[in-house]
Formats: C-alpha cells, sequence, structure tokens
C-alpha cells in the first residue's frame, strides 16, 4: 500500500488531544484540535496534512510533557498513526498498544493499529482491531472503509495462495 492510500486510512482519524471522540462527519477532512499541549495539537495538525516526520516530532516532544491520561492517550495515536505513515508499523503498534492501556475505548486507536498491523501484512489481527472500533462505533465510515480494505487485501492474499498451490 502507498504512503497516500494509508493516510486515507488514517485522515479522519487522528485523536484531538481532549477533544470528544465523535466520528468527524465523512465529508469533512478538518479536525477541531484543542487541549492544553500546544504542541500535540501541532503534531496533530501536521500528520492530518500529511506531515508525517514533522507531526511525529511535535508529537513526540508533546509526550515528554505532563498530560492528562486523555492527552497522552490521543498523542500516543496520533503518533501510531504518524509511525503508519512513516511505514514504521512495529512502532506503531507499540504507540497503539500504549494508548490502548490509557484508553480502550477510541476507536480511533483500533483503526490506526489496524492499519499497522495491515502494513505489517497481519491481516486476522487487523480484521480483529477493526471489528473492535466497530463494536465501539458501528456507524464509522472510516472502520468500514478499514474492513473493507483489510478483506479485499484477505481475498487477494487467499486468491494467491490458491493460484500457487495449483502450479
Amino acid at each position: 500500500m502507498t504512503k497516500s492510500s494509508y493516510w486515507g486510512l488514517l485522515c479522519a482519524v487522528l485523536a484531538a488531544p481532549a477533544a470528544p471522540s465523535a466520528e468527524l462527519p465523512p465529508s469533512s477532512t478538518s479536525m477541531t484540535v484543542i487541549g492544553a499541549n500546544e504542541l500535540l495539537s501541532a503534531g496533530a495538525e501536521e500528520l492530518q496534512r500529511g506531515n508525517f516526520e514533522q507531526g511525529v516530532a511535535l508529537t513526540l516532544q508533546g509526550l515528554e510533557r505532563p498530560n492528562a491520561p486523555q492527552d497522552r492517550a490521543a498523542g500516543l495515536a496520533n503518533l501510531c498513526a504518524g509511525y503508519v505513515g512513516l511505514h514504521q508499523y512495529e512502532l506503531a503498534v507499540v504507540k497503539c498498544n500504549e494508548s490502548l492501556e490509557l484508553d480502550p475505548a477510541n476507536w480511533r486507536t483500533w483503526n490506526n493499529r489496524a492499519a499497522a498491523y495491515l502494513g505489517k501484512g497481519m491481516l486476522e489481527a487487523a480484521l480483529k482491531d477493526v471489528q473492535t472500533g466497530l463494536q465501539l462505533s458501528p456507524e464509522s465510515g472510516t472502520l468500514k472503509k478499514t474492513k473493507q480494505i483489510v478483506l479485499e487485501r484477505r481475498r487477494v492474499q487467499e486468491e494467491q495462495r490458491r493460484k500457487a498451490v495449483g502450479s
């Protein structure tokens, strides 16, 4: 998957520090970035623009400051998304895991970790995370889209396996 297609999975799922966890409307590409930590907010803005390196750097700086648990969880989820954008999938999984330890109810983090697992080729783990996210936010268009991508990737993988066995 290309950098831009992974970003398509993540563009609507950056968790704004101290922002409500409601999903953005499908037509919206903007997000409200509020919170006490301006570095986490600036990092989220850069990640949303697709500036992964700058977004990760700002988010890391913001996480060095004292943060409320919800803001820390959001920052870690955003860091996960940034690492997916940089194709650093193992590090992305680690940061998503840290975020989920603080806030297992954030569907965005489940989607971000699914994208990381997808990048690692771990399709069943990605599907499990999407399904967990859908339990939290059944109407999420982002999660539904991610699920379609995972299922299509799995279908292609199974088709390739059948062809290889048949050769």
